[in-house]
């Protein structure tokens, strides 16, 4: 068990797939007003709050264009979780803890 969890994750995305992206996009940028921080072609990812994101996806292929270390989990639950860390020098960086 892990003795302090705040620092477990810095940053985390909770990520959707869609089969209409542009719609997705126009929504939460436009609508809503939620800051793009990424735009990857197929994906986009939308800051709400300091250090969380929502992320909108095409579909669910892994690729290396998208510049990312991750690795796949299997929860308790029998849930796939996807753990990821962004390598694009553009992503935020976290925020410093209090």
């Amino acid at each position: 068990m892990c003795q302090d969890a705040t620092h477990l994750l810095e940053q985390a995305v909770t990520f959707f797939y869609t089969s209409d992206l542009e719609t997705r996009a126009q929504f939460w940028g436009e609508t809503i007003g939620l800051s793009e921080v990424l735009d990857q072609g197929t994906s986009k990812i939308y800051r709400i709050s300091q250090d969380g994101f929502i992320g909108f996806c095409e579909h669910q292929e892994t690729s290396p264009t998208y510049n990312i270390y991750h690795a796949f989990l299997r929860g308790p639950s029998g849930y796939l979780v996807e753990i990821q860390r962004f390598e694009d020098p553009s992503w935020p960086k976290p925020s410093t803890s209090p």
